[in-house]
């Protein structure tokens, strides 16, 4: 499975502006990370890649697709 890239830059740049801003972070949901504290979270859904939609999903380290570019 594969997440949506997109989903999870626009979900990670809320968060950072929010921070950034001195504002409290609410997530959609918390997680445990095994103490008492319950971790605010922002779950982004995977999406199931399958051999017939291969074509569509994006390649690892790239948010458009087109793989990741040497700098």
């Amino acid at each position: 499975m594969r997440t949506d890239v997109a989903a999870e830059a626009s979900a990670a740049a809320r968060l950072a502006v929010e921070v950034a801003g001195g504002r409290t972070v609410y997530g959609t949901a918390v997680v445990s990370n095994g103490t008492t504290v319950s971790i605010p979270a922002v779950l982004v859904a995977p999406a199931v890649v399958t051999k017939a939609t291969a074509h569509e999903a994006p390649a690892p380290g790239s948010a458009r697709g087109q793989g990741a570019r040497p700098h």
